[in-house]
């Protein structure tokens, strides 16, 4: 009888425990499928005439960046990838920045870099984050030209460039900023 009053305990501990788990696991699933769904997901953002759409997100946030060599950043550096797309008949320029940025002193210097490339992997711009004092904008490019339905593909990188100096001050730092796009129509000149 004892034995029998044992394996109805085991039983019930059996059946609690994998109802357990299973409940355990659908949390778990659910959990991963939602957070996949937030940082994985296109976004399009317009604005007048202009589109802009983010592969995955907009915003740099950095933790734990490592120097890389120049041969390293197409393949291993922080990047955005964002399609811009004029939708007006008219011809449009855009200026690509950064606003929002959350930068540590040891990143205002040359060594923290950032680029801008094209869809054909040309670099259209480059530069660093010496400059940016208390601000939390930067400029990274201006006049892009796009005329009526161009669309282009752009990635934007932030990476530690490697030197032969010292760099472990610049490393385990938190970097954020956000992409900014804003478009612009140039005034017409008037001939008299």
């Amino acid at each position: 009888m004892e034995n029998n009053e044992t394996n109805k305990l085991s039983k019930k501990q059996i059946i609690v425990i994998a109802s357990l788990l299973i409940a355990i696991l659908i949390i778990g699933v659910t959990i991963a499928y939602f957070m996949s769904r937030q940082t994985g997901a296109e976004q399009t953002i317009t604005s007048g005439n202009l589109s802009i759409t983010y592969t995955n997100e907009n915003a740099f946030n950095l933790t734990g960046l490592i120097p890389l060599t120049e041969e390293e950043v197409l393949n291993k550096a922080s990047k955005i990838e964002f399609t811009i797309t004029n939708n007006g008949n008219l011809k449009a320029y855009v200026e690509i920045g950064m606003t929002d940025i959350t930068i540590p002193n040891e990143f205002k210097n040359q060594d923290f870099m950032y680029a801008i490339y094209d869809e054909d992997n040309n670099m259209i711009t480059r530069g660093d984050f010496s400059g940016i004092g208390s601000n939390t904008d930067i400029t990274m490019y201006r006049n892009l030209e796009f005329n009526e339905g161009d669309s282009k593909n752009y990635t934007a990188y932030i990476w530690i460039n490697e030197t032969p100096e010292d760099q472990t001050a610049m490393m385990n730092k938190t970097f954020k900023g956000k992409m900014q796009i804003t478009g612009y129509i140039k005034p017409t000149e008037y001939k008299d």
